[in-house]
């Protein structure tokens, strides 16, 4: 589409379009998004989300799941290579920029092309291709060293990345980007200048200091042995390997399944009450309630917090031993049961 919907009609308008264009019998947004370049933001402006809309638009939606997901993965260099030919074929074009090959869905991301090509150019030089305009040659670091020793000998000092770029035809992102920041580029350049014996004698004590002060100052101490996180018995529950130790594990659990369990997260905090959300009391009319929620592993640890009876409408936690609770409890263990991805 040359613009975005002006209207929720219009939306679903291209909805169906897409579904009719597309070759599967259900539309995911990664296809809607390639076949209208509609970004997401436009279709949560009208509609909760893209399943909401596909069931305005009546078009059966493509759901994140591993029957939906289109498998990317590489099969060798001429796997990837014959891909990096079928999309400048499919789209016409003598050069091809990663952004343009990412775009079209293809069987194997461009980093994976250019890591077994040993660079991207390789890789279109290799698929008979050029160059993008927009490429540029990587500057030697003997060009970037010979305007740094410019700077010094202009300033008689060394400069800061300000003062370089000033006097330089590179910019910023030259002198620091690459070389994981300015520092790092200055000490690589030191070292270039003084093994290649350009360096003045007069600039020499400066810029020898002002390397050892560098180096130094990376010299740091080892970091004191960490202890290892303590681990449950293995839960394999979606992303979470065991079950939890710690109340800070129960948050994390909760934070997943909030929405599937009927709630919405309005703010957490370190202090009592952890976790301020809105409770849904009726799905069919979409009603909720402000419900105050406090974390711990066990619901007993409550008492032994001394947290107050009132201030919290709900103790979320993994394991509920409190009989005499005076406080709603929600125990997870039980919970996250009925919820797909429980083994």
């Amino acid at each position: 589409m040359s613009s975005f919907p002006q209207s929720a009609e219009d939306l679903l308008t291209a909805i169906r379009s897409a579904a009719q264009r597309s070759p599967r019998s259900i539309l995911t947004f990664a296809e809607f998004r390639r076949l209208t370049g509609i970004p997401d933001s436009q279709v949560k402006k009208y509609f909760d989300g893209w399943k909401d809309a596909c069931r305005h638009a009546r078009v059966t939606c493509g759901e994140a799941s591993p029957r939906n997901i289109t498998p990317r993965y590489s099969r060798g260099k001429e796997h990837a290579l014959s891909e990096v030919k079928r999309i400048a074929g499919l789209l016409g074009v003598t050069t091809l920029s990663k952004s343009q090959f990412d775009a079209q869905c293809p069987e194997v991301k461009s980093l994976t092309v250019a890591r077994l090509w040993n660079g991207w150019d390789s890789a279109l030089e290799a698929a008979e291709l050029q160059r993008d305009p927009r490429w540029h040659d990587e500057i030697p670091l003997a060009d970037l060293a010979a305007d740094f020793l410019g700077a010094v000998c202009e300033l008689g000092r060394v400069p800061s990345v300000h003062q370089l770029c000033r006097r330089s035809s590179h910019a910023k992102n030259s002198f620091t980007r690459k070389f994981g920041g300015y520092p790092n580029f200055k000490v690589a350049a030191i070292r270039h200048l003084l093994s290649v014996g350009r360096i003045p004698d007069d600039l020499r004590p400066l810029l020898a200091a002002h390397l050892d002060a560098l180096t130094s100052e990376n010299k740091r101490e080892p970091a004191p042995s960490i202890p290892p996180h303590a681990r449950g018995r293995h839960s394999g529950f979606r992303a979470f390997a065991f079950v939890p130790t710690y109340e800070a594990e129960v948050s994390s659990i909760f934070s997943c399944v909030a929405e599937e369990l009927g709630f919405e997260i309005v703010a957490q905090r370190p202090a009592f009450p952890d976790c301020e959300t809105r409770r849904m009391t009726d799905r069919r009319r979409k009603r909720f309630e402000k419900c105050l929620i406090e974390f711990e592993f066990r619901s007993s640890d409550y008492r032994k917090h001394a947290h107050p009876t009132r201030g919290c409408d709900l103790i979320v936690c993994w394991e509920h031993d409190w009989d005499a609770c005076p406080v709603n409890v929600l125990e997870l263990r039980s919970a996250i049961r009925k919820l797909p991805g429980w083994k």
